[in-house]
């Protein structure tokens, strides 16, 4: 027997409110706060509409978020909202926050189907983009960047083929977040952390906020007490501010950042490029994965010239005058945007 109830679309306040109950289940973010008390604030309707499906959704969590908001409201009684419709609204919203908003609501055996979702997420060189993934976490891809999707009901399983992405991960301890890189894995359950991978050797690991484990081992939800709890002497914790560049077949060393490294390591999510001192075939590398300029040094002397500086990302032109009127560097280019570098 079927059990998928389908939605009235002709109801879109009831939609909205829907939403917004699954976003209080796991806590707002402080832009989605100011949201909330925006679409509230809209009209009467939306108030009532969002407190009755709260007070049948009977949650403490959706409670204390909505009284820190509203805190000279009273929630409605759950016997005073008696249509049935609120009552299945406010029992399927988690579901419909990890699914969007579509024609109907699942069940629980196929609440985890992400069927509206893509199953990947690419960007071109020089492009960036912002991604909302079925949980309500969020991913920022940087330039010429792949990531694929595979979530279950135990955990939710991402593999970053190439390229840079930023994930701030939606709180869910019971369900993993796990990024596959390579041969390692970023096993995290709600938390801000970066990823960036070279090959399928390099790789390079930065947390932002709260913590995760960087592992060769897969997840087993009946083996470790905590998903972030080290399983071998491989294993490695990282927590917020600090970084780790690896080869995938071993640890590297940790590496405590400040604020202005963080944001140096970070200024990509704005278009920018932050060089502090780097060999100029490292900077050249980095600017080429940002356009599709290849550079060539004519003198191997021009290896050892350190760069720093404050670049946007696929600016060439001022980083080849820069070159010039600093270190009286010379270049030409070929049709092929073959760019070739050489002292006067």
């Amino acid at each position: 027997m079927s059990t998928v109830i389908p939605l009235p679309l002709s109801q879109p306040i009831r939609e909205e409110a829907s939403v917004w109950i699954a976003k209080l289940e796991r806590g707002l973010h402080s832009h989605e706060r100011e949201a909330l008390s925006t679409w509230a604030s809209q009209s009467q309707v939306h108030h009532e509409t969002l407190m009755k499906m709260a007070s049948l959704w009977d949650s403490m969590g959706v409670l204390t978020e909505l009284s820190s908001l509203f805190p000279l409201e009273e929630l409605a009684a759950p016997e005073q909202t008696s249509s049935p419709f609120y009552a299945k609204a406010a029992m399927a919203a988690s579901i419909v926050f990890c699914l969007g908003i579509g024609g109907f609501w699942m069940n629980e055996q196929t609440a985890q189907d992400t069927a509206q979702y893509p199953s990947q997420y690419l960007t071109a060189v020089g492009e960036h983009s912002t991604e909302h993934l079925a949980d309500g976490s969020v991913v920022k891809l940087n330039t010429n960047s792949l990531i694929k999707i595979e979530f279950t009901a135990d955990e939710r399983h991402v593999t970053l083929v190439r390229g840079e992405a930023h994930f701030e991960v939606a709180h869910a301890p019971e369900r993993p977040f796990i990024v596959q890189a390579g041969a390692k894995r970023i096993r995290a359950v709600g938390t801000a952390f970066n990823v960036h991978i070279e090959n399928d050797r390099e790789l390079e690991v930065l947390v932002t906020e709260g913590k995760v484990l960087l592992t060769n081992t897969p997840f087993n939800e009946n083996s470790p007490e905590s998903p972030l709890a080290p399983t071998s002497h491989d294993d490695l914790l990282l927590v917020a501010g600090e970084k780790v560049a690896v080869e995938t077949s071993s640890l590297g060393e940790v590496e405590q950042l400040g604020v202005e490294d963080l944001e140096s390591e970070l200024a990509w999510q704005q278009g920018f490029l932050v060089f502090e001192g780097e060999e100029l075939n490292s900077v050249l590398e980095e600017v080429s994965r940002y356009s599709d300029v290849s550079f060539e040094l004519a003198d191997p002397a021009l290896t050892s010239i350190r760069v720093a500086g404050f670049y946007k990302a696929r600016d060439v032109d001022g980083l080849l005058l820069s070159l010039k009127e600093n270190f009286d560097i010379h270049h030409e280019i070929s049709e092929q945007n073959h760019i070739t570098l050489s002292p006067r």
